[in-house]
This record gives C-alpha cells, sequence and structure tokens, in this order.
C-alpha cells in the first residue's frame, strides 16, 4: 500500500483535527509591535481540561521592565520557535512584585517553560535583533479572567 503526502489544509485536515500556523500567526490580537499576542488561536480538549493555543510575536525592543503579570489560577507555558529569548521572573506575592528579587532567564528556541500559578512575569525579549514567535499555553481568555497586570515603581534595565 502507497499514500501520497497531501499539502496540509483545513477541508481536508478538518475530519482528524485543526491546526495554526504559529509563525504567520492572524486573528484577534492583543497589543502591537513589539508585543503582539494573538489569543487563543486555537482550542485543544486535554482530557477535559481545556487549553488555548495563543502565540506572541515579538519585536525586538530594549530590555526594559516597567511593568509585569500574574496569573493567580494557572500555569503558564511559552515556548520560544524560532529564536532565543529572555524572560524574566518574580515569585508569587499576594500583592506587590518582589522588584528587588526579580531574576532573567535565556531560553534556547524549542524549549518550552511551565511558570507556576502567580509567579510574576511579561512578555520574553528576542535575544537577537529579530522578530521571534512565541507559543503560549493557558485555559482560554485568561487574559481576561485571570491576569493581574501592575507597573513596577522603578524601570528594571536587563543586562544580557
Amino acid at each position: 500500500m502507497i499514500i501520497k503526502v497531501e499539502e496540509l489544509c483545513i477541508k481536508e485536515f478538518s475530519p482528524f483535527g485543526s491546526f495554526i500556523n504559529l509563525l504567520e500567526p492572524e486573528g484577534e490580537v492583543i497589543g502591537d509591535v513589539p508585543v503582539e499576542f494573538y489569543r487563543d488561536m486555537q482550542n485543544s480538549n486535554l482530557g477535559g481540561k481545556a487549553a488555548s493555543l495563543s502565540c506572541c510575536r515579538l519585536t525586538p525592543r530594549k530590555l526594559i521592565i516597567d511593568e509585569a503579570e500574574a496569573h493567580s489560577n494557572t500555569e503558564e507555558v511559552t515556548v520560544p520557535l524560532d529564536g532565543d529569548v529572555i524572560v524574566f521572573v518574580g515569585v508569587a506575592t499576594p500583592v506587590d512584585i518582589p522588584e528587588k528579587r526579580l531574576r532573567a532567564f535565556r531560553i534556547p528556541k524549542g524549549t518550552a517553560i511551565i511558570l507556576k500559578a502567580g509567579v510574576w512575569h511579561g512578555a520574553p525579549f528576542p535575544l537577537e535583533n529579530k522578530v521571534v514567535h512565541s507559543l503560549v499555553i493557558l485555559p482560554e481568555r485568561t487574559y481576561a479572567n485571570d491576569c493581574i497586570v501592575k507597573r513596577l515603581k522603578d524601570i528594571i534595565e536587563i543586562i544580557p
């Protein structure tokens, strides 16, 4: 028996599942350049738990932290797809961002990080001078239902 490889298209693949192109995201977007968050591009049922796949399109920008976000009720998975990134994090706290204890890490492309619930973080920074696409996995509509965003008291510079 022989089968021929077909080009991926919605019509032919729909009986088997769905797909999204994370390197050329389309659809609803939150934010503008340098950080475009293509939210809830695809949902997946993982044994009774819904996961939403989103894409963050990251354009190079100054390595400056002026705000951070946290999700009280869920972890967040981030996977830079086509370039290394820098991610800053701070331990979970009930109210204030632990500014003096923020840390920054280099995340190689293709490496998934899972941030614990409550961990302060922000959009990754591309390490090189090019656009990087990052897969983000969260419960659907987390950006609207479980996202605390706070400005820092002082701007923090990241040194690579």
